[in-house]
């Protein structure tokens, strides 16, 4: 047996640990260096599966609006011309001529991105588009009289609902029993007498006037037509003019300005709107359709007037007047809310080239993601109509 020294004893009379190894600093560093590795590998990957999972959110959310506002497009447009003359110019059946023309669809450029955003989204013009016919209320009324000017409509109203009806912003449609129809602007309307007053007398049908109202006026069917507009419009409750909406405007009777209280928001952060692939019947014995086809851009069917008017006034044969239109392709581009600073910007080179990012902040790298869906629109009141130059 060994005995231990008094110098080899520890203050509590143990054997002294001096011998036991411990951590060197090399080993410690190590070790360090390792956790470090581990707590930085499992933070990219937390950060990779966020940012994955707010794209996936966001494309998600950019489907949502797109199909909706799509959704929304398809209805109206297809009611275009519903109850209404597709073009008073050239329809034999309008008869007195309203002093302006009135025409189911319009299409304009809407260039709202001009000099904005350091002009790093070239090229991206968004289409406006223009509708007029029984849009609103899509339903008939009949009249009780009309004497001069002023048209009583039956029918089991409230006054609330008949001012909601019946506004001074919108058109009155009047067709007699022959089928010929009218078309005047309401310049007043009194809910309790359930009157509506225009602005102008509608003729009373003779032998020397074969168009106009029957009689008394009584019987006779009534609508209510209104101008509607599909634009993209910058957020007017955004403080920075970054955020775009696409909105449906309600008209006044001149086409153009928005009535109050008029406006409805269809989708947050719309940036283009475009139409393509228009398809116009071109058969003028209204017996079997004879699609043309060969119209596949904007600048192939407007007229050479910043009207937004499909072919020439007169609508005749071969010019792709609106009421020849039966279909065309609308195509719908919605952007991410976020920015991607991951993501590398690429502008469109020219005008139809497809739109594959969007920036709202040109100083800084990356871009907003986009999301482009296409759907066929059909104008289904003007093929059941079937205008064809003059004929009723």
């Amino acid at each position: 047996m060994r005995v231990l020294l008094p110098e080899e004893k520890s203050r509590s009379g143990r054997p002294s640990l001096g011998d036991a190894r411990g951590f060197t600093l090399l080993e410690l560093l190590i070790v360090l260096f390792l956790t470090s590795l581990l707590l930085y590998s499992i933070y990219q990957l937390f950060d990779k599966s966020t940012r994955l999972y707010k794209v996936q959110d966001d494309m998600v959310t950019m489907q949502a609006n797109i199909r909706f506002a799509l959704e929304q497009l398809r209805t109206d447009v297809k009611n275009a011309g519903f109850q209404a003359s597709p073009n008073t110019l050239s329809d034999s059946a309008v008869c007195p001529k309203p002093p302006s023309i009135h025409r189911a669809i319009r299409l304009e450029h809407n260039p709202i991105f001009s000099g904005k955003f350091d002009n790093k989204n070239p090229y991206v013009i968004p289409v406006s588009i223009y509708l007029w016919g029984d849009i609103r209320i899509g339903q008939s009324f009949f009249t009780e009289y009309v004497t001069g000017n002023t048209v009583k409509i039956k029918g089991d109203f409230t006054d609330e609902e008949f001012a909601r009806i019946f506004t001074i912003d919108s058109f009155l449609r009047l067709v007699n029993h022959d089928q010929y129809e009218m078309v005047y602007k309401i310049t007043s309307v009194s809910a309790s007498a359930r009157t509506v007053t225009l602005d102008g007398n509608p003729p009373i049908v003779s032998d020397l006037q074969p168009c106009g109202v029957d009689g008394l006026g009584e019987n006779q069917l009534a609508n209510v037509i209104d101008y509607v507009r599909y634009r993209i419009i910058f957020d007017p409750a955004d403080t920075t003019n970054k955020r775009t909406l696409l909105v449906r405007e309600y008209l006044k009777q001149d086409g153009t300005t928005v009535r109050d209280r008029g406006v409805t928001v269809i989708a947050d952060n719309v940036v283009d709107l475009q139409v393509y692939d228009f398809v116009f019947d071109s058969d003028l014995t209204r017996k079997l359709p004879v699609l043309d086809r060969s119209k596949s851009k904007l600048e192939d069917v407007l007229d050479d007037g910043d009207d937004g008017i499909l072919g020439k006034d007169n609508g005749s044969s071969g010019d792709p007047a609106p009421e020849n239109l039966r279909f065309f392709t609308l195509v719908l581009t919605v952007r991410s809310d976020s920015h991607d600073f991951s993501l590398s910007h690429e502008p469109k080179k020219v005008q139809h080239a497809p739109l594959v990012s969007f920036t709202t902040l040109p100083k800084l790298q990356g871009a907003s993601r986009v999301l482009t869906v296409a759907s066929k629109m059909e104008l289904r009141s003007l093929s059941v109509r079937n205008l064809k130059s003059g004929l009723p």
